[in-house]
Parts: structure tokens; sequence; C-alpha cells
């Protein structure tokens, strides 16, 4: 029984000597990079506060919108400007990428542009050449007929990067 005992605690030992040799040849070997890039949201010239950013997601609450304008006009109009970064895994500043948006669910009530192009379910590409890095400002307008019917404007937006 004691031979079982010390054969045991010789393979642990032997076991214990190669575990840093493979460690070594681990750690030798480079990681692969991430060269994956994200979008984020930056509230840009609102002084409403009306964004809310998280991440690569945001949240535009129009508040109340009463139509302002004189009698004979037949929309309301909201324009919000919104800073987009896209932003690589690896925290490098360069390249390019296209991006797209498209509706991705909207009651019907409003039309929505991006720079002036209008969106629909179809993607709609915004800029095919946005660095990657700095804050772009893009315009967010958002037109309401004064005879749509009351309650919450409930639309989302999908935003879609390709990396060149």
């Amino acid at each position: 029984m004691k031979r079982i005992g010390a054969l045991a605690i010789t393979l642990l030992v032997l076991l214990a000597s190669t575990r840093p040799a493979r460690a070594e040849k681990r750690r030798a070997a480079a990681p692969p990079t991430d060269d994956s890039v994200t979008i984020a949201f930056i509230d840009a010239g609102s002084n409403d506060a009306s964004m809310t950013a998280a991440g690569s997601e945001a949240w535009l609450d129009l508040k109340t919108v009463t139509h302002a304008g004189a009698a004979g006009e037949r929309m309301t109009s909201i324009r919000r400007r919104i800073g987009i970064r896209l932003m690589r895994a690896n925290n490098l500043s360069s390249g390019a990428a296209t991006i797209n948006v498209r509706l991705e669910s909207w009651d019907g009530r409003a039309t929505f542009r991006i720079d002036g192009k209008q969106l629909s379910s179809a993607p709609v590409t915004i800029d095919t050449h946005l660095a990657v890095g700095p804050v772009t400002v893009h315009t967010l307008e958002i037109d309401i007929p004064v005879s749509a019917a009351e309650g919450v404007l409930a639309a989302s937006m999908r935003w879609e990067v390709i990396v060149e």
C-alpha cells in the first residue's frame, strides 16, 4: 500500500513539473486580434437630453409633441442630431466602414429620414466611407402628420456596419 501512495505522489510531481512548460508554449502563441467594429451613439446637439445612449443601443424620447405650426401645415417635423462613433474591439482607430440603416418596425404614423434619406424596411446606405474612431454627426428627421392619432410613437431602427 505504501508503494501505491508513493507512486501516486511521484505521478503528481511529474505532472506538476510538466504543466509550466505547456503553459509557456501556450503563452508564446499570440492570441488572435479581435478586429470587429461596434457602433456607439452619442447625443449631438440636443439641449433637452432626449437620447439615452447605451453602447450600441440608443433610445430617443420625443417627449410630448404638439403641432405648433400654422393652421394650414400638414406636418409636424422633429429634427435630432445624432453622433455615431465606430470603434474597434482592439481600440485601434483605423480603417473605414459602410453604415446602413433600416426601419425594423414602426407604427406607420410618421416618416423617418437620416440625412435626408427616407427610411423603410429596406437598408439605406448612410455613409460609404465612415472613419473608425471619430464621431460623425447625422440628422434624424421625423415628420408626423397633423392627422396622426395621438399616442406613443413607436419605431425601431436597425443599424449595420460593414467593414471595408
